[in-house]
């Protein structure tokens, strides 16, 4: 995530942009929720490193992907057309931590 704020806030620089949005939210995994370069402070320092020139916003940083997921249903997000899977191929793998993270976000929704 740190490579790619820094190509955001680079692109954001040269076409005169204030501000950058992040899509980074908790885990539902309590075990997996303090992936660093997900967290508010992780956004604060990105920030700070490029002297406050352009501000990095991450409005659901605070949020479980569940929650995070729910909102983009009650936007109109289709989530099959989303895509967070770490692999390569033209499909989803099912099996990286992004697609077993969704996976379990999901699940728990279903469950509510």
């Amino acid at each position: 995530n740190g490579i790619f704020v820094s190509i955001a806030i680079s692109f954001a620089e040269l076409h005169n942009y204030d501000n950058i949005y992040t899509g980074f939210c908790c885990s539902d995994d309590e075990s997996a929720s303090c992936i660093i370069d997900t967290t508010h402070q992780f956004v604060s320092c990105m920030t700070d490193a490029n002297d406050n020139k352009i501000s990095i916003l991450s409005p659901y940083c605070l949020l479980p992907k569940s929650a995070v997921l729910l909102k983009a249903e009650s936007f109109g997000i289709e989530l099959s057309k989303t895509w967070s899977c770490f692999g390569d191929g033209p499909e989803r793998c099912g099996e990286c931590n992004a697609c077993l993270s969704i996976q379990n976000a999901i699940l728990l929704n279903y469950e509510k």
